[in-house]
Formats: C-alpha cells, sequence, structure tokens
C-alpha cells in the first residue's frame, strides 16, 4: 500500500510537473497578432549604472531625454546571477538565460582538460580565422558565440523569418558575437590598430566590401586631433567629484583634457597617428565611431527597409573603459554620458528619417554595473575596502600553507584562486584518506575567517535546488561544474578584490553591480516609469513579442507585457490564452 500511494503521488507529481511547464511555455509565447516593426535594436552600453539616468538626468536634452520621456522605464531592473561580466552580461542581453543555461559564466574561465585545468577566452574560436585586415586574415584567430550553449534572440527571429537580416556591432569581440548570436548575419568588432571593425570567418557570407570605408581614424579623424574635452564648463559638474583624483587610473594622464599626447608610456612611445586607436577606445569617440558603423549596417546591408523584421544590436563599448579607470564619480563619466546622449539623440533621429519611427523598438540597458572606487566611498562615508590581487594572493597562500602543516599535505593543494572562488586538486589528500568534501570544507572555512569574505560556497550546496544561505541563488544562476571554478565566493558589499591600487572592477551580487537600466521605446510602448522588479533576462522575450516571434525551449526570462499599450496589452492576453 505505501509503495502504491508513493507511486500515485508520484505520478501525480509528474502530471502537474508537466503542466506546469506547459504553462511556463505558454507565457513565454511571442505569436501576438501585432503590426510588426521593420527593425529592432539592442543597445548595450556597457558598465551603466541605472543610477546615472537619476544623477545626469537633468543634463540629458537628446537621446537619453528622449528615451526617459517616450520610454517604458524599469526603475528595479537586475542581474540575477554572480561574477557579472562582459560576456555573460552579453549572453543573458540576447537569450533570455542565466549562465548556468547559456554557459557564459565569465569573460574567461576555467575548463576541465585531462588531468589540468586550461583558461578559456569566452568566445576565441580557434576554428575560424579573422577577416577584414587584409594580410593578417589567415594568421590570427578568429571570435564567435561557439561557446554559446543556447539560441538568442536573433536566431528566434531567423527561425521564423528565414529572410530576416540580423547584425551586430561592439568594440569588444565578446559583446558583438554574443548578442548576434548563433546565426547572424554577421558581428563586427574593433581592431585598434588599423582602427577597422573585423570579424571572422564563422560567418558564412562574404566579409563586406562597404567596410573598407568606414575607418575610424578617417571618420573621426578632426575630433580625434581635437581630443577628448569636457563638454560643459566646470560648473556643470557637481554631480561628480573633482577632476584629479589619486585613485584614478588611465592609460592617459588622469585629468582633462585628454588628447593625443596626454598617453602615458608605453603609447606615449607611439607615434602620432598610431595613438588615434588608442584614443578611439578610451575617449567617448569610441561609441560615437561604433553609432557610425551601426548607421553604415542598416544604410548597407538595408536593414528595415522592407516587411521583413530585421534586428540589429549595437554595444558601447567604450563606457566600460572608461568607467574601470575614473570610476563612477568621475567627471570622465558624467561627460561621457553627456555625449552618448548627445550621439544617441543623432541616432534616433537617423532611424526617424530613414526607417520611420512608427517602424521600429528600441531597447536599451547594460551588461553590467560597477563598483564605486574604495577610495571615494570611504571618503564619502562608507566602509569600503581594496584587496589587491598581490594582497589576496598572499592571503590564500598563507591560508593554503597553513592547511597543508594541520593536514600532513606536502604539495599545494589549491589549483586554481581568484576573485571567483577556488578549484582544488584532492590526489594527495585522498592518499592519506580526506574525502574531497572534507578538504573543500576545511578550505571554506578558513578562508571565510577573512575579514573581507561573507561566504564561500561549496559545490553541494550550488547544485541544490532550495536556498540555503543568503545569494546564493546569484551563484547557482553562474554555476556549472564543467565551466569555471568548483567553490564560489561572496565577499563584503564594498570590498573591491583583484586588481591593482587603482582604478575599479565589477563582479559582485550587489546593486551597484546588477542594477542596470532597463528601457524600451517604440510605437506601442507605454511611456511611463515602472517600479515593478524585472530582469534582464526579460528583454529578449519582451522583445520576441514585440517582433511576433516564438520563443524556443526554456529560459529564465518573460515578457514583460504589461509595457505595452491596450491593443498591445489585448493580444498579449490572447496568446496567453492560447
Amino acid at each position: 500500500m505505501k509503495k502504491l500511494i508513493l507511486l500515485t503521488a508520484l505520478m501525480l507529481l509528474s502530471i502537474l510537473a508537466c503542466d506546469t511547464l506547459k504553462r511556463s511555455s505558454q507565457s513565454v509565447r511571442t505569436s501576438v497578432d501585432i503590426e510588426v516593426p521593420r527593425l529592432a535594436i539592442l543597445i548595450s552600453v556597457d558598465q551603466m549604472q541605472r543610477e546615472y539616468l537619476d544623477r545626469f538626468g537633468d543634463q540629458f536634452n537628446a537621446g537619453f531625454r528622449r528615451l526617459l520621456d517616450e520610454g517604458a522605464v524599469f526603475n528595479n531592473a537586475n542581474y540575477q546571477h554572480a561574477i557579472t561580466g562582459t560576456a555573460p552580461g552579453h549572453a543573458t542581453l540576447s537569450t533570455g538565460c542565466h549562465p548556468v543555461r547559456h554557459g557564459i559564466m565569465g569573460n574567461n574561465y576555467f575548463t576541465p582538460g585531462g588531468a589540468d585545468f586550461k583558461m578559456a577566452y569566452a568566445v576565441t574560436d580557434t576554428s575560424t580565422t579573422l577577416v577584414g585586415l587584409e594580410d593578417a586574415d589567415q594568421k590570427i584567430y578568429g571570435s564567435s558565440p561557439f561557446n554559446l550553449d543556447v539560441p538568442a534572440l536573433g536566431d528566434w527571429l531567423k527561425s521564423v523569418h528565414s529572410d530576416a537580416k540580423v547584425y551586430s556591432v561592439a568594440f569588444k569581440d565578446r559583446s558583438a558575437t554574443l548578442m548576434g548570436g548563433k546565426n547572424a548575419d554577421r558581428a563586427f568588432w574593433f581592431n585598434q590598430p588599423t582602427t577597422r571593425m573585423v570579424s571572422s570567418t564563422y560567418y558564412k557570407s562574404d566579409f563586406p566590401e562597404w567596410t573598407k570605408y568606414y575607418i575610424g581614424k578617417e571618420m573621426m579623424k578632426s575630433s580625434l586631433e581635437r581630443g577628448w574635452s569636457k563638454l560643459l564648463p566646470e560648473e556643470e559638474y557637481s554631480a561628480s567629484r573633482e577632476d584629479d583624483f589619486p585613485y584614478e587610473l588611465g592609460v592617459q594622464k588622469t585629468t582633462f583634457p585628454h588628447t593625443l599626447f596626454s598617453f602615458l608610456p608605453p603609447v606615449s612611445t607611439f607615434s602620432y597617428e598610431a595613438r588615434k586607436g588608442p584614443l578611439l577606445w578610451n575617449s567617448p569617440l569610441g561609441d560615437a565611431y561604433t553609432l557610425e558603423f551601426a548607421k553604415a549596417i542598416i544604410e548597407n546591408e538595408k536593414l528595415g527597409m522592407d516587411e521583413i523584421p530585421d534586428m540589429l544590436f549595437v554595444g558601447c563599448s567604450v563606457a566600460d573603459k572608461i568607467g574601470h579607470q575614473y570610476g563612477p564619480y568621475s567627471q570622465e563619466v558624467q561627460d561621457y554620458y553627456l555625449r552618448l546622449d548627445q550621439y544617441l539623440g543623432n541616432f534616433f533621429a537617423y532611424l526617424d528619417e530613414r526607417i520611420g519611427q512608427e517602424n521600429y523598438y528600441v531597447a536599451l540597458s547594460a551588461d553590467h554595473g560597477v563598483m564605486p572606487i574604495p577610495e571615494e566611498l570611504v571618503r564619502r562615508g562608507i566602509d569600503a575596502q581594496r584587496i589587491t590581487s598581490l594582497e589576496y594572493g598572499t592571503m590564500i597562500d598563507s591560508i593554503e600553507a597553513r592547511l597543508q602543516r594541520e593536514l600532513g599535505l606536502q604539495n599545494d593543494f589549491v589549483k586554481i584562486a581568484n576573485y571567483q572562488g577556488f578549484t582544488l586538486d584532492y590526489a594527495e589528500a585522498k592518499g592519506i584518506g580526506m574525502t574531497e568534501k572534507d578538504l573543500r570544507k576545511k578550505l571554506a572555512d578558513a578562508v571565510d575567517t577573512l575579514p573581507f569574505v561573507a561566504d564561500v560556497y561549496l559545490p553541494e550546496e550550488l547544485l541544490l535546488t532550495t536556498n540555503t544561505k543568503s545569494d546564493i541563488s546569484f551563484f547557482r544562476n553562474n554555476y556549472r561544474p564543467d565551466r569555471g571554478v568548483e567553490m564560489k565566493i561572496r565577499f563584503e558589499e564594498y570590498v573591491l578584490v583583484g586588481g591593482g591600487s587603482n582604478g575599479t572592477s565589477h563582479g559582485s551580487v550587489y546593486s551597484y553591480d546588477t542594477n542596470v537600466p532597463i528601457i524600451f521605446m517604440g510605437p506601442q510602448v507605454k511611456s511611463q516609469a515602472f517600479d515593478q522588479s524585472a530582469g534582464v533576462v526579460d528583454i529578449a522575450p519582451t522583445l520576441a513579442r514585440i517582433l511576433n516571434v516564438s520563443v524556443p525551449g526554456v529560459i529564465d526570462g518573460k515578457p514583460l507585457d504589461y509595457i505595452f499599450n491596450e491593443k498591445m496589452e489585448a493580444e498579449a492576453t490572447k496568446a496567453g490564452e492560447r
């Protein structure tokens, strides 16, 4: 009888699970009978915190102003995975999935390889070569979305409309390739020495001839020669700290103006012409060029010119370079966003004229945020701390040496130790009768005594489906035994671990890293601010709703149907009922 009751219970649970999955699948259906746009555009501003919209909002008068006035603006939108970075962020933007599902765990991550581990860059594809550099084409490995485990938004679109065009462009290869997805017509990224946009042989069509007319140092020649000075008078930068702050870190002198002559060694030894590539990479001019190249894609590949919907992804990568060096409270960051406001205004005006305001939608977000420079936080009365890579490594080495003595081990057993966590060598410990779990626990307990460490998560905790510790779900959403470290570490809030003694970075589970803008703008989108909680995983399925394409398989996000006007809301309701 007990066995019969158990079997019946299991059958009921199975039926309920299937029903739940069925309802979940219906909830992300996108076969909504709406007027499909000719073009959808997703813009990712690398490292943009949502709070910039508040802090600089009164000074926006062009692109950001239009997004804020005409768009659906989310005040509480977040990433829900740990180790926030460029590669996992852009993969999440395009797939609607957390890293555990899409497989891009970080910009770089360790993977098992025989008896050892090897470092993998998220988008290196040794089966491809670079194209767009003529003489160097066959000598340099290319990049691709080869490691992306699930289809992306552009792939969803092409599965419905085989003639749809999908393009992506960013300065960073990991941004361009991972946003574009597995079947994009082409992704472009920046080559600094030539200041050209390049690509790889992963993409099957011929590399377009028209790109040779869009060389950055030629298109931006006069602006590069003028350099980067403040857009506004000094008194307009009260939202930021003083320009000269000792904990900034630049490849140039850290005060305005930033010119072809203000680079520090080794760039200062470059020729005048060779400095133009680094200045594009380290000033707002780089993203001005990216948006001009995006226009060129639309023009030359004829995106949005017929009734078949097309998709364009644009990554503003330079924002990340500036943020890492100068920090979010710098005048450089403020000036960057004031200039990006102008660039976006120009881009939207172009779309109005070329595509028609009624024919396109724009979504804007970011791949992650950033922690303020710790020394700036201390000055503001916040308990913050910087632990350099050297300091952190010394602490871990000391803990390892102590455990070796206590356990009677002769050899090092920590194979990988970085800001993400640890991977261990168990061979010697097993030889003295210690289990893998016991060795991990010994290290975790020792590391947990460091005052700046909040928690260390073991594989057995990360593989559970129930929460046992605060914030562990963020780490579960970025944990796979085959990719990345096996033990994850969470530092205390406002502690920056890694790097040197200047600048700043990201990668935590705290709001300064996870809270990013999400804005949708288009003919059927409400002009309204929303306080509802939303995830970045919701962007792709919402754009799928707009494009009227189905989401294949299981994803983590859901369409944000409540942002649409009454006509679209009614159609979305019908789709849910079907």
